[in-house]
């Protein structure tokens, strides 16, 4: 799978909603908070998440948080959490889903 996005979502590089490809069949990966992977350059954990869904048969992968905050550690994330970026999360998961032909979800951190 070649590093070509076709969702990307984000507020500058403070907020990351969504990131992933279009395909047949997709993996859902959803983390803690997005790192530092934008539509141009892959981290880390999108890299891993690529090789995963790869070596797994899926043509295509989604990256969604359970909060929309980049950093690099959970333990940077804002201590006070922001009700209106958790509403524009949600929202961004509940707008790609129906886009979704056939996909499996994994969790994915530690």
């Amino acid at each position: 799978m070649t590093y070509k996005i076709d969702y990307y979502e984000s507020e500058g590089d403070n907020y990351r909603y969504l990131l992933g490809t279009k395909g047949e069949r997709t993996l859902i990966a959803i983390g803690v908070n997005p790192n530092t992977a934008t539509d141009k350059i892959p981290d880390n954990t999108i890299s891993k998440i690529i090789g995963f869904s790869t070596r797994n048969v899926y043509d295509s992968f989604i990256a969604l948080n359970l909060y929309p905050q980049r950093t690099e550690s959970p333990k940077e994330l804002d201590k006070q959490e922001s009700p209106n970026q958790i509403q524009k999360n949600l929202d961004k998961i509940e707008s790609i889903i129906p886009k979704l032909k056939k996909y499996d979800i994994v969790c994915a951190w530690g």
